[in-house]
C-alpha cells in the first residue's frame, strides 16, 4: 500500500520537474514561427521585375534574357551563367529604380529604366519579330543559300548601330523569331535591314518579297546606288529568286562596251513588293498578379548623356564568355 501511494507522487513530481522544459520548447517554437513570419513578410515586401515568357524554346526562336542593374549600373546577378534571368522568372528586388536589358548582347543604348513597388510586379514590356522563308531543300540549286536568321540593332542619334540580339545558334532553318523590348530597331534578314517597331505582346511578321533573276553577267543587288560608302551588296542568282526584306533596292549587271575595259556595270532602281508579312498579330500574354501600373512602369530608354552615370556598367558586346561570333554579320 505504501508503494501504491508514493509512486504516483513521484510521477507527479517528475512531471512537474519536466514542465519548464515544455514551456521552453513551446516558447522556442513560437519564436521560430515569429521569425519565419517576419522573413516571409520581408520577402513579400520586396517587389519584382518580370519578363514574360510567350513561347517554349524551339529551333529558330531567340528568347531573350533579363539583365538587371542598380541605378549606378551594378549588375544584380542571378548566380547563373552571365547573371541574367530567364523569361518567366520573377526577379525579387527592394523597392526603387532599376535599369534592365532585354536581349543577348550588351549595349548601354538598350538599357531601360523601371520602378519597382513593394509587393507588386513590374512587367518589362516586350514583343517579337519573325520571318518565314523558303526551306533549304526548295531553294535553287547552285545559288547561295540562306535561312531565317534575324539580327537586331538599336540605332543611336548619330546613326550608329548597336547590336542587341540574334537568333543565330538556335538551330534556325526556315523560321526565325526574336524577342525584344518595345521600341524601334533595325532588323537584318538575309544581310539587308528593315526598320521595325516592337509592340508589347505582339509579333511583327517581317515584310518580305522576292527578287527575280536579272539578265546580264555578274548581277548584284544593293541597298543604295553605286558609289554609296558602306553599301550592302549581294550577288543575285541567275537561276532563281532571292528572298529579301520588301522595299527599294538597286540592281546592277555587266554589259559589254566598245571601249576599255570593254564592260560597264549598269544600275537600275527596283522595288521589291511585299509577298508576305508586314502585319502584327497578338501572342498569348500571361496573367501577372499584382502588376504595377504606376509611375515608372513604362520603359524609359537611356540616352547617351545618361549613360555616363552608369559607373559600374561594363561595356562589352556579348553577355556570355568568348567572342560574339557576329563579327562577320556586323554591317
Amino acid at each position: 500500500m505504501l508503494e501504491t501511494t508514493t509512486r504516483p507522487r513521484r510521477v507527479a513530481l517528475a512531471a512537474r520537474a519536466r514542465a519548464p522544459r515544455k514551456v521552453t520548447i513551446i516558447l522556442s517554437l513560437c519564436l521560430v514561427g515569429l521569425v519565419s513570419l517576419l522573413i516571409s513578410a520581408s520577402a513579400q515586401a520586396d517587389g519584382n521585375l518580370y519578363l514574360e515568357r510567350f513561347f517554349e524554346p524551339r529551333n529558330g526562336v531567340g528568347a531573350a534574357q533579363l539583365f538587371v542593374y542598380s541605378q549606378t549600373g551594378e549588375q544584380i546577378l542571378s548566380g547563373r551563367g552571365s547573371g541574367g534571368y530567364e523569361a518567366g522568372e520573377l526577379v525579387g528586388v527592394p523597392e526603387g529604380w532599376y535599369w534592365v536589358e532585354v536581349g543577348r548582347f550588351r549595349t548601354e543604348y538598350n538599357l531601360q529604366r523601371f520602378y519597382v513597388r513593394d509587393g507588386q510586379t513590374t512587367v518589362v514590356p516586350s514583343g517579337w519579330v519573325s520571318v518565314q522563308t523558303t526551306p533549304l531543300d526548295e531553294q535553287t540549286t547552285g545559288c547561295d543559300q540562306w535561312n531565317a536568321e534575324l539580327t537586331a540593332f538599336r540605332v543611336d542619334e548619330t546613326g550608329q548601330e548597336h547590336l542587341v540580339s540574334s537568333n543565330q545558334g538556335t538551330g534556325v532553318s526556315n523560321f526565325g523569331m526574336l524577342q525584344l523590348p518595345v521600341g524601334e530597331y533595325l532588323v537584318y534578314f538575309h544581310q539587308f535591314p528593315s526598320r521595325v517597331t516592337i509592340r508589347d505582346g505582339q509579333d511583327y511578321r517581317l515584310a518580305t518579297g522576292f527578287q527575280s533573276p536579272v539578265a546580264g553577267d555578274r548581277p548584284q543587288i544593293a541597298l543604295w546606288p553605286a558609289g554609296t560608302p558602306n553599301n550592302i551588296v549581294l550577288g543575285l542568282c541567275s537561276a532563281g529568286p532571292l528572298h529579301l526584306p520588301a522595299g527599294e533596292y538597286w540592281v546592277s549587271r555587266i554589259i559589254p562596251t566598245d571601249t576599255y575595259p570593254f564592260e560597264d556595270r549598269v544600275w537600275d532602281r527596283v522595288i521589291i513588293p511585299i509577298d508576305q508579312g508586314g502585319e502584327y498579330s497578338a501572342v498569348r500574354a500571361e496573367r501577372v498578379r499584382n502588376r504595377y501600373q504606376g509611375e515608372g512602369s513604362q520603359p524609359e530608354f537611356i540616352d547617351s548623356g545618361e549613360s555616363e552615370v552608369l559607373a559600374n556598367y561594363r561595356r562589352r558586346r556579348s553577355f556570355g564568355g568568348g567572342g560574339s561570333g557576329f563579327e562577320g554579320l556586323l554591317p
